[in-house]
């Protein structure tokens, strides 16, 4: 592979990340609000997300509903797993329960 084929195979690969995380935190945002959760606990649960990523033992969709799982017991909102799994799939068609033991926050 010649020098060039690298830096093009290394830009598409960097390209593509930047796409992800876009997607990833517009869905994010799309999945709080669709739980009734406020701006700030949303923020809060982006940046759970992005610090973890890498460590997720799951799908992005499911690492992103920990984390948005997690942050909103943090600050009190009641919810439970059984919840954020039905809301979701009223609103997304797919059923996503928050599984948190792998987070070390948890």
């Amino acid at each position: 592979m010649s020098e060039i084929d690298h830096i093009e195979r290394k830009r598409r690969k960097v390209a593509a990340y930047r796409g992800f995380h876009e997607e990833a935190h517009k869905r994010g945002k799309e999945m709080g609000r669709a739980l009734g959760l406020s701006p700030d606990i949303i923020d809060e649960a982006l940046s759970l997300f992005d610090e973890v990523r890498g460590d997720a033992p799951r799908t992005p969709q499911g690492a992103m509903v920990d984390c948005l799982y997690i942050t909103a017991n943090k600050y009190g909102a009641k919810v439970t797993t059984r919840g954020f799994a039905e809301r979701l799939l009223e609103v997304y068609g797919v059923r996503t329960e928050p599984r948190t033991g792998w987070m070390k926050c948890n």
